[in-house]
C-alpha cells in the first residue's frame, strides 16, 4: 500500500494538537463543564484593631469539559464572568457593602467595629453556574489609645549668679499616659552659652542636680524627656553669672528736718520741700506723690 505523504502530515499535525490540548491542564480550550466553578477568599490577617484595614481578595475558577493528561478536571478562570464579595462588617448578618465585577477583587476594607467581620464570595461562570459561597472572619480588637505626648519641666533655683556659685537644677515630665510612659531623661549644660554642650545627664528617671557656674556670661540648660513612642517634648532656661552682686535696690529718702511744722497749723501755705535722695540713682529724683498729714 503506497503512503501519501500529504495525509501522513496532516495525521502527525492533528495528533500533535490533541496532545496539546490534552496536556493543557491550566488553560482551558474547551468550554466549561456543567458544574459550578469554585471560589477563594483570602485576608491577609485574621486580626485587626478598631481604625485598621484588612486586605480581601477574591479569586475563582470554571470547571473544563475535558479532563486533564493527569485525570483530573481542567481549571481556568477564562471563564469566570462575575466575582461576587459581601461585606458584614459588625457580623450581625447583614451585608452592608457588596462588590461585584468582572475581574478578581482586591480590596482594602476599613474595620470599625470591635467583635468579628464577615466576608462572603462567590464567582459565576459564562453558563450561569454560580460557586458554592466561602466565607472568612476577621476579629477586630479593641483601638490602640493615641498616644499623647510628654511635657518637660524644667527649673532652677536660681537664675543669677555670682561667678564660682551654684544653683539646684531639676528636670521632671508630665505624660497623660502616666509618668511611668516617659523613659527618658536629658539634661544638657551648655556652661558658656557658645553653643557647645559641654556636660550631659541621661536616665531613666528625674533628674536634681547642684552644678556650679565659673564662667562669666551667660549659661544655658537644655531639658527633655522622651516617652515610650519616642514622643519628645524639650525645654530650655538660661542662668546669668556675673562677677559681682547684683546691687539689692534701696527705697529713696525724703529728709524732712528742715520744715517749719508751724508753718501748717490752719494756714494754706506754699511750703518748700527738699529733693529726694536715692543711693540707687545718685542726683535728684521728682516726687510721685507728697501729702499733708494733721498730727
Amino acid at each position: 500500500m503506497k503512503r501519501n505523504p500529504g495525509v501522513m502530515s496532516a495525521v502527525a499535525i492533528i495528533l500533535l494538537c490533541l496532545g496539546v490540548l490534552l496536556s493543557c491542564e491550566h488553560c482551558i480550550l474547551f468550554p466549561p463543564a456543567h458544574d459550578p466553578p469554585e471560589v477563594t477568599i483570602t485576608a491577609d490577617t485574621t486580626s485587626v484593631h478598631a481604625g485598621e484595614s484588612v486586605n480581601i481578595k477574591v479569586n475563582g475558577q470554571a470547571k473544563g469539559s475535558k479532563g486533564s493528561s493527569a485525570g483530573e478536571q481542567a481549571k481556568s478562570d477564562t471563564f469566570i464572568v462575575e466575582y461576587y464579595l459581601g461585606v458584614d462588617y459588625n457580623g450581625d448578618g447583614n451585608i452592608d457593602k457588596e462588590i461585584r465585577q468582572g475581574s478578581p477583587i482586591d480590596t482594602n476594607e476599613t474595620l470599625n467595629y470591635v467583635g468579628t467581620a464577615k466576608f462572603h464570595a462567590t464567582c459565576t461562570d459564562n453558563l450561569g453556574l454560580t460557586s458554592n459561597p466561602k466565607s472568612l472572619e476577621v476579629i477586630v480588637n479593641e483601638a490602640i489609645p493615641g498616644n499623647h505626648r510628654p511635657v518637660a519641666v524644667l527649673n532652677s533655683d536660681k537664675t543669677s549668679l555670682i561667678k564660682g556659685e551654684s544653683a539646684n537644677i531639676s528636670l521632671s515630665g508630665t505624660d497623660g499616659d502616666g509618668v511611668e510612659d516617659i523613659k527618658n531623661y536629658e539634661l544638657k549644660l551648655d556652661y558658656d552659652g557658645n553653643g557647645t554642650i559641654d556636660e550631659t545627664i541621661s536616665q531613666s528617671s528625674p533628674i536634681n542636680t547642684t552644678k556650679r557656674f565659673d564662667i562669666i556670661g551667660t549659661a544655658k540648660v537644655y531639658g527633655k524627656v522622651t516617652d515610650s513612642k519616642n514622643e519628645t517634648d524639650e525645654k530650655t532656661l538660661e542662668i546669668k553669672v556675673s562677677d559681682t552682686p547684683t546691687p539689692i535696690n534701696q527705697p529713696p529718702v525724703v529728709n524732712l528736718e528742715g520744715v517749719n511744722s508751724n508753718a501748717l497749723d490752719g494756714k494754706q501755705v506754699a511750703i518748700s520741700l527738699p529733693e529726694p535722695t536715692d543711693v540707687d540713682t545718685p542726683g535728684k529724683i521728682p516726687y510721685t506723690n507728697a501729702e499733708v498729714i494733721e498730727g
